[in-house]
């Protein structure tokens, strides 16, 4: 690149004032955020496209993506396409040019990108995704939270088959405290209810001797797919710093517990949502929400007072023609759904969008 007259006339015409420029002053920068410092070329470009375009597609990043996750849904394939990666603001400084073609072949070996066959397009590797648990593959936190929520709900009917009980044992050796928790070892796993939560449904290990220890499968998850970071930024000077400079501690979410209804057996399409939310307001009370998990027989209707989804709890036998089970969300459930619709309205705010928690997990140890 060309530097335009008026830097080539600085950096000519003043010699004497080079050695105070090569010290620029630091720039207050998320340290997890690849920062690039202007147009490069060669070998040193190449790095560093495949370096950036990675992180976009990183677990770092990914999963907290309001905009790249939204762009890979308009593509059947779940592409993005190079140009509108190009446009992102370290992309712009180290490639002016945005040239897609550059992009994609310096992309062409990344072991967790992968290029479409008209080098117009990325999208992260599916098998870079992939976990396999007791035999299956999982390529996302929430295809192998369905799925255990899916064997949970089969354990509450009748015993586990063989192999959703082999499913279990895997998924169990992913525990922080698989050690502990395994005892004398393993000689079945069971579903059923704990003291502290009747109404709730965990997974049990039965021990050789005959004991048994109730597990969350939330933290087995979160070890394999680790759940996206909060997105926190840190305060600058000494805001979000109280007296002496310590720390504020994290504002709690306040809700009003039990207004949550589980709704299990239908699959419902997201834009019907708006239609079963108005159905369920006229016949059991004010229903402020509804929330489709695509593609998956699980919906949330969020009430607006307990007098509502104790009708709805007493009343709805089936959805959109099919017979569904409820049941009442709580516990560290019900606060991560909250805190993600806090989440979720914090970044709508700023312009980012953002949506409502899904992920359901008991709050075991």
């Amino acid at each position: 690149r060309v530097p335009s007259p008026r830097v080539a006339m600085a950096t000519t015409a003043a010699p004497a004032a080079a050695p105070a420029a090569a010290a620029p002053a630091k720039r207050a920068t998320r340290s997890n955020v690849p920062v690039i410092p202007g147009p490069l070329e060669g070998e040193k470009l190449t790095k560093e496209l495949i370096r950036q375009v990675e992180y976009y597609f990183s677990d770092k990043n990914l999963p907290r993506d309001k905009f790249m996750q939204d762009k890979a849904k308009e593509d059947p394939e779940g592409y993005l396409t190079i140009e509108c990666l190009c446009t992102f603001p370290n992309m712009k400084k180290m490639l002016p040019s945005g040239d897609v073609k550059a992009v994609a072949a310096a992309l062409a070996d990344s072991k967790t990108v992968e290029i479409s066959a008209d080098g117009l397009k990325a999208r992260r590797r599916p098998e870079s995704l992939k976990q396999v648990v007791g035999g299956r593959a999982f390529y996302s936190r929430n295809e192998i939270l369905d799925y255990t929520r899916a064997v949970l709900k089969r354990g509450a009917q009748a015993a586990l088959v063989p192999d959703d009980e082999a499913f279990v044992k895997a998924l169990f050796e992913h525990h922080e405290r698989a050690d502990e928790k395994r005892g004398a070892g393993v000689k079945s796993v069971r579903v059923g209810s704990s003291a502290d939560h009747p109404d709730t449904q965990c997974f049990f290990l039965v021990r050789e001797d005959g004991s048994e220890e109730d597990f969350s499968y939330h933290k087995c998850v979160n070890a394999i797919f680790p759940p996206p970071p909060p997105d926190h930024k840190r305060p600058r000077g000494d805001a979000g710093a109280g007296p002496g400079g310590e720390k504020k501690a994290k504002a709690e979410v306040e809700y009003t517990k039990g207004l949550v209804l589980i709704i299990e057996g239908a699959t419902l399409d997201p834009a019907a949502a708006k239609g079963v939310r108005e159905t369920l307001s006229s016949q059991y009370g004010p229903c402020k929400y509804v929330d489709a998990v695509p593609e998956q027989p699980i919906v949330y209707a969020r009430f607006a007072d307990a007098e509502g989804i104790g009708k709805a709890k007493e009343g709805l036998k089936e959805l959109e023609g099919t017979p569904v089970t409820l049941s009442v969300m709580e516990g560290a459930e019900e606060k991560e759904y909250y805190e993600k619709i806090v989440a979720g309205s914090n970044d709508r705010q700023k312009g980012r969008g953002g949506g409502r928690g899904r992920g359901r997990g008991r709050g075991r140890g």
